[in-house]
């Protein structure tokens, strides 16, 4: 083979071997959700009694809880892994003073809650359950008081609240 030849060949297969690379790419990319955080915070909440994620899902049963001074309740979270992972999965809450609100306030003398797993590693295709408890003594005050609960997994997070109405 002439070097003239060889050196027209070299650049062409190359060219071709990023091109192909480039394509693979691009057809990977096409089924995967983007987990930016438009993406994500659209809508920023978990209306009760549906799922949210595209490929992995948060249940939440009920996201109001009505309490008696004394009494403990608990609500549950279901989560269900797609394909992709494992995902370290976390979660955390502290009091606001609104739905939708990210301001913090302070939580009265009586009232507690706990969330059981707070964190866990999620395997690709299981399903997991979460308990969510509502404490409260016989001392609490009446009110509504609300909690900011945030989900956060494999670099991103989801927000839902929690409102609590002591009788």
């Amino acid at each position: 083979m002439s070097k003239d030849l060889r050196s027209c060949l070299i650049p062409i297969i190359l060219f071709l071997v990023i091109g192909v690379i480039i394509i693979s790419f691009i057809f990977m990319q096409l089924g995967r959700t983007p987990l930016d955080s438009d993406h994500l915070h659209k809508n920023n909440s978990i209306i009760p009694g549906k799922w949210i994620f595209i490929s992995s899902k948060l249940f939440i049963s009920n996201d109001t809880v009505n309490i008696y001074p004394g009494e403990e309740k608990e609500i549950f979270l279901t989560f269900s892994m797609g394909k992709e992972g494992p995902w370290n999965i976390s979660y955390s809450y502290f009091p606001v003073e609104a739905v939708y609100s990210s301001t913090p306030t302070n939580i009265p003398d009586g009232l507690g809650l706990s969330i059981i797993p707070d964190h866990f590693t999620a395997l690709p295709g299981a399903e997991y359950q979460i308990s969510l408890k509502i404490m409260s003594s016989k001392t609490v005050q009446q009110g509504q008081y609300i909690f900011l609960a945030t989900q956060r997994f494999n670099g991103g997070y989801e927000n839902f609240w929690i409102t609590v109405y002591v009788k």
